[in-house]
């Protein structure tokens, strides 16, 4: 019971722009959660607001930002139990906006989508054979 150390909440943004002052685009640069320390950390999407977690580190749990202000826990696909104590996981959102949950010791990777029933989830990738 008490404080967690939360991560770095990191926002990163670029403005370019074009030939007429008053176009400015805004382009997301692909952001990931630090894995050196503290066992929680949040990260957000600089495109949309709506993309904004959670991460437990040690248990891969990820938590959603809702639009009401509160956290709502995803569902992480097959997510088996690992080492505890230990940073385990890290959460990275690219370019494109998809943001992916890794496991740093063992490469599983998992996809934020929807599912059928128009949940979001994190789906697991099929693990390549020669990374087995």
């Amino acid at each position: 019971a008490g404080a967690y150390n939360l991560g770095i909440y990191r926002k990163v943004e670029i403005f370019c722009t074009k030939a007429v002052a008053q176009d400015v685009v805004k382009y997301q640069i692909p952001i990931s959660t630090n894995i050196n320390d503290g066992r929680f950390e949040f990260i957000s999407s600089t495109k949309f607001a709506e993309q904004a977690f959670l991460l437990d580190k040690y248990s891969g749990k990820v938590w959603r930002k809702t639009g009401r202000g509160t956290l709502q826990l995803v569902s992480v696909e097959k997510l088996v139990a690992v080492e505890a104590d230990k940073i385990n996981f890290q959460l990275y959102m690219d370019n494109t906006n998809d943001c992916f949950l890794l496991n740093i010791h063992t490469g599983e990777l998992w996809q934020y989508r929807i599912d059928k029933l128009t949940n979001w989830v994190f789906k697991k990738f099929e693990m390549p054979a020669e990374l087995k």
